[in-house]
């Protein structure tokens, strides 16, 4: 069917050969091939972490061939970067139109991020393996990694150091190979930035895939103390801020520094959000239940975990069912802060909904925990 159309049959009796440089179709497969290119881009630190890392708030700054790179070099791209810069840099700053304003901003860089290779690039370092120092945070040789392992152990790369081993880099090659320096990077010829300290460890194969992945498992198995995953942000930019000013015990203002997990690990006890918890009685000496909506960690003292719990009305135990026969109010704003020491029993339970049960009820399973792991 597809070949009964005239017009498609005239595109494939037809070549697109062309002679200007570019591909007329995917015919002309041999032209094709798999290119690597250098990416260069930044976002601004004034934006807060949660939007920082979303696709508009990233600028592209340049796009280089990967062959380009390596005849050109990396510092024929950071000297028309740093460029610009530098013109940030300036007490003046520079002046840029913002929906018909005139305004001046100043800046400059915090640090440049990237994976290995490329944050060795970025510095002027060695990439390969092959220098008898080979990290860009210190002096460390190759025997010393293998047997010690804390940061008192190592002599730490200094700024002063650096241009102190970029001078003598002209003198021998011997120097390249034993301070693992190819060159003096171009992003020090910043006012206030120097590659030194402003390397950082590759987010995903140092930290993720990593010590940290390392670190939590390690809390979680073998330590006490409390673990937590989420989000930070500030109480001023909470829903339920000003619950929190009141019910913690500390001053908290809207630039106090506030950490909303989705789960935490207390003393082995996994508790997550839209967890059940059984805290308190009623009147009637009925247990209350209340369902977790936010865990969050004031000012990073973990000692003092709070959780706004939304509160659950019990209506009676179910005889049949052998559970606790609750409903969830229309109200989402009654809710109460709390920490685990008021809860009658630490371990989360179940709220299921059985068959056979009636429309819109729960129940409160008390006979079987809530899987850590789940």
């Amino acid at each position: 069917m597809l070949f009964n159309h005239c017009k498609l049959n005239i595109q494939i009796d037809n070549p697109h050969n062309r002679d200007d440089g570019l591909l007329g179709d995917y015919c002309d497969r041999e032209e094709f091939q798999a290119v690597r290119i250098g990416n260069f881009y930044y976002t601004l630190g004034n934006i807060s972490p949660e939007k920082r890392s979303s696709l508009s708030a990233i600028q592209l700054v340049a796009i280089v061939n990967s062959q380009h790179l390596k005849k050109y070099g990396v510092e024929s791209i950071l000297e028309v970067i740093m460029k610009d810069i530098r013109q940030l840099e300036e007490d003046t700053g520079v002046e840029f139109d913002v929906h018909g304003t005139k305004r001046f901003f100043r800046g400059t860089i915090a640090y440049s991020s990237g994976d290995n290779l490329g944050s060795q690039l970025l510095g002027g370092f060695k990439e390969g393996s092959q220098a008898h120092r080979k990290y860009r945070e210190c002096m460390a040789l190759a025997e010393q990694i293998q047997t010690k392992f804390h940061e008192s152990d190592f002599t730490l790369r200094t700024k002063a150091g650096y241009e102190v081993h970029c001078r003598h880099l002209a003198q021998a090659d011997y120097f390249s190979m034993a301070y693992g320096l190819n060159r003096r990077s171009s992003l020090n010829n910043s006012k206030y930035y120097h590659v030194v300290g402003g390397l950082p460890a590759d987010a995903m194969h140092d930290v993720l895939e990593g010590s940290r992945k390392r670190l939590l498992w390690m809390s979680l198995i073998t330590e006490s103390s409390p673990s937590i995953m989420g989000t930070e942000t500030y109480a001023g930019r909470l829903e339920y801020y000003d619950l929190l000013q009141q019910s913690y015990p500390l001053n908290v203002d809207v630039l106090t520094s506030v950490f909303e997990a989705k789960w935490v690990v207390i003393g082995g006890t996994k508790h997550r959000c839209n967890a059940i918890i059984h805290s308190g009685y009623d009147d009637d000496d009925m247990p209350r239940f209340w369902k977790i909506r936010k865990i969050v960690v004031v000012a990073k003292i973990l000692a003092a975990i709070q959780f706004v719990m939304q509160p659950l009305d019990t209506i009676c135990f179910n005889s049949h069912f052998q559970d606790y026969e609750v409903t969830i109010p229309d109200d989402d704003q009654l809710m109460e802060i709390r920490q685990q020491k008021e809860f009658n029993c630490y371990i989360p339970k179940h709220l299921c909904r059985p068959y056979g049960c009636c429309v819109g009820a729960a129940y409160f399973c008390t006979r079987f925990d809530l899987g850590t792991n789940n």
